[in-house]
């Protein structure tokens, strides 16, 4: 696979956070029901970044990411983190996480 795992994180409606609403791993037991959110005001979150910016970004070191995407690159030994944003009609709707 690409990816070792692959999430989907959407910000919620009062935009104050992002939610994983889905979360999967070929390699780490299938489809992840956890849910997971993290706050628009978590610094250094590529996440964050890449909803704000609407530009994919790149994170060499996933386990500093905050919450829950630092456990989750440390539970499968992910060594990088690339968060895709999602746009549609000019507006990120979406990041894509997917850990290599």
């Amino acid at each position: 696979p690409l990816a070792h795992r692959i999430e989907r994180w959407v910000p919620d409606a009062a935009q104050a956070e992002l939610r994983r609403v889905e979360a999967f791993s070929e390699l780490h037991g299938g489809r992840s029901s956890g849910i997971a959110q993290l706050p628009l005001s978590s610094a250094g979150s590529s996440l964050v970044k890449a909803l704000q910016r609407g530009v994919p970004v790149i994170n060499d070191f996933p386990a500093d990411e905050p919450g829950s995407p630092a456990a989750a690159a440390v539970g499968i030994g992910a060594t990088a983190l690339v968060a895709i944003p999602v746009v549609w009609e000019d507006a990120v709707v979406e990041v894509g996480a997917l850990y290599l």
